[in-house]
């Protein structure tokens, strides 16, 4: 599994508006993976300084290291972190799949609109919206 966390500087220019509080920072407990997901020694903790898992890291050189073709992308915010995740996979040339029923939001109608928008959209199938136990199934059935 690939944790790709927030970790921002506290003077980082997201947050020079204002609108979004400083959290995640550099070295604190914050930009660390929560303990309920208590990450293994196979794991990979990538620390992110922008939006998407992608920009500015070295995730799509693990990811064809680890002869990766499609990722399965869970997390927070989604309408910024997730999101742009998603799209800079597909912009990378994997598929994707969105575990929709694993993002959160602040306002679950741009969640569920989100969703919406990609399930079966114009990037189907390259990006495919289904639930946790339906991705989980289709491992098992042996399929992607």
């Amino acid at each position: 599994m690939i944790f790709a966390n927030d970790s921002f500087l506290p003077e980082d220019f997201i947050f020079q508006e204002g609108r979004i509080k400083p959290h995640a920072i550099m070295g604190t407990e914050g930009a660390g993976v929560i303990a309920e997901f208590e990450p293994h020694g196979s794991d990979i903790i990538l620390e992110k300084r922008r939006f998407s898992a992608f920009l500015g890291t070295n995730l799509d050189a693990i990811l064809r290291d680890l002869g990766v073709d499609c990722i399965a992308v869970a997390g927070i915010s989604t309408p910024v972190c997730v999101l742009t995740t998603v799209l800079d996979g597909i912009s990378h040339e994997f598929k994707v799949i969105i575990l929709e029923d694993c993002w959160a939001a602040c306002r679950k109608a741009d969640h569920d609109a989100i969703i919406n928008l990609y399930r079966k959209g114009a990037l189907y199938p390259l990006l495919q919206a289904m639930s946790l136990d339906e991705f989980l199934s289709t491992l098992s059935a042996g399929g992607e």
